[in-house]
């Protein structure tokens, strides 16, 4: 599946919803890439004096990536939502150079570099980065698993 310069609802590709999500359109995804927006609300959690704290960035990256492998489900017209569920497995890697204040937006990339895709769940190793102005703010390598619970 590959759509690209389309604002792409990110609730097609996720089961996470508010207050737990942290992405606000998807502006491009394909196979093994995929770039969001997010901006930072005053009202959201993880918030530390005005900026999204480090924990919020990840579970950011972590929702990006997930996206990737989550599209092979949502594309299937018998799921429902909330269907499945998704775990960051292992933080490989993570590097924080700067935190987003309030009212910025954040571009964050994620390509996926492995995949095992079984019937039930999807193991996938992720490589991300957040963005802004294109000066890095994070980096990350993810282990994530995508479960579908109700098969």
């Amino acid at each position: 599946m590959i759509k690209a310069n389309q604002n792409i609802a990110i609730q097609q590709f996720l089961p996470h919803r508010q207050p737990m999500l942290f992405v606000d359109t998807i502006i491009l995804i394909e196979t093994n890439y995929v770039e969001a927006i997010y901006t930072i609300k005053s009202d959201q959690l993880f918030l530390q004096n005005d900026y999204f704290s480090e924990i919020g960035l990840i579970e950011n990256m972590a929702q990006v990536c997930s996206s990737i492998i989550g599209q092979k489900y949502f594309i299937d017209d018998d799921l429902q939502k909330g269907d499945l569920i998704g775990y960051i497995s292992t933080i490989k890697t993570c590097t924080i150079f700067n935190l987003p204040k309030i009212n910025q937006t954040i571009l964050t990339k994620a390509r996926l570099l492995e995949v095992f895709d079984y019937e039930d769940y999807a193991i996938s190793t992720m490589e991300t980065q957040v963005l802004i102005d294109d000066k890095v703010y994070a980096t990350a390598t993810l282990n994530l698993l995508l479960q579908n619970h109700k098969r």
